[in-house]
């Protein structure tokens, strides 16, 4: 399987700069628009997909980004990893061991 290309890339819609990930990839038919957890847009897009029809899909789909946006924002941020130290106790099937 062959590497997907990627590169980042700012669409300017007004006053508002939508920075993106652009990954091509022979495997998609179609653009797909993925808003991470961290907030990073990302965009799926078949190798032949011009620039500017990725864009028009971005700009008609802004709507829903700054939604998904706005979702994750409203989400309690991860808790932090958790990190085991020697001779902690901790529970198990309802009991204690340690």
């Amino acid at each position: 399987m062959m590497p997907q290309a990627s590169e980042a890339r700012t669409l300017t819609i007004g006053e508002e700069s939508l920075t993106y990930t652009l990954r091509r990839t022979g495997r998609r038919r179609t653009v797909g628009i993925f808003v991470e957890p961290d907030r990073r847009l990302t965009v799926l897009a078949p190798n032949g997909a011009d620039i500017e029809s990725v864009e028009r899909i971005l700009r008609r789909r802004l709507p829903w980004i700054r939604r998904q946006r706005r979702e994750l924002e409203a989400l309690p941020p991860p808790s932090a990893p958790r990190v085991w130290v020697n001779g902690e106790t901790h529970r198990y099937l309802g009991g204690s061991t340690g």
